[in-house]
């Protein structure tokens, strides 16, 4: 469940833009493709580009799921969700990763990232010695 702590008022945070615009460009798209891809109006990011407005969490929802990313971080990024100490974009999308998965395959991965950072942990202990 999403909780949205306030509604921006003006310009989107610096971090938003860079997820944005990287993401888009990415994908080749401009920000016309962007609102049409997530079913809103081109006058939203257009707006918020130029601080007249910022994109209102519904927009920024449907934005996110056009970048097939989890809405969670997209939120945290626009300041709407508080960020967590120390968070990382790809926390949240760890998680919308393993939300609908089975169990076996969660612990099979699980396995996998700790068998690989035993891995890289004696390659550092071999490099150092």
């Amino acid at each position: 469940m999403i909780f949205v702590t306030e509604t921006l008022q003006g310009e989107m945070p610096p971090e938003f833009w860079d997820y944005f615009d990287g993401k888009r460009q990415a994908l080749g798209w401009s920000d016309r493709q962007v609102a049409t891809k997530a079913g809103i109006s081109n006058s939203v990011i257009s707006k918020a580009r130029t601080g007249e407005q910022a994109i209102k969490h519904e927009a920024l929802i449907k934005i996110a799921l056009a970048f097939d990313d989890p809405p969670e971080m997209v939120l945290r990024l626009a300041g709407l969700i508080p960020q967590k100490k120390s968070y990382r974009p790809d926390a949240d999308e760890w998680a919308s990763l393993i939300e609908n998965e089975d169990p076996d395959t969660v612990r099979a991965w699980i396995a996998a990232i700790r068998a690989m950072k035993q891995s890289r942990k004696a390659e550092r202990r071999g490099a150092k010695g």
